[in-house]
């Protein structure tokens, strides 16, 4: 059996993710949003905590495009811009951490 974590906390990544306290998360597989335009360093933070546990992986946040847009999906284009954005700063990014085996 094995675990995967999705995490999306809009700044709560410091808290939760905390092999210290949860010593399981050393064997999950995580997906994480990070938000450091709200915990300045957050991503360092993480980096750091899981670095000898799990093969990371960053994968930077892009602005989505119209065409990103499902096209089964009809409506007007300007609630399409305005569902498609999430009005976020950039430098947006994730992790993916792969447990180690």
């Amino acid at each position: 059996e094995h675990t995967l974590v999705v995490c999306d906390v809009e700044g709560g990544e410091q808290e939760l993710l905390d092999p210290i306290s949860i010593p399981a998360l050393s064997q999950a597989d995580i997906l994480v949003e990070l938000h450091d335009f709200i915990i300045p360093g957050i991503s360092d933070v993480i980096r750091q905590r899981f670095a000898t546990t799990h093969r990371i992986t960053e994968i930077a946040a892009r602005p989505r495009q119209l065409s990103d847009w499902p096209s089964s999906l009809s409506i007007p284009i300007a609630y399409r811009r305005t569902a498609l954005s999430e009005y976020r700063p950039g430098g947006m990014r994730w992790f993916w951490m792969i447990a180690n085996d």
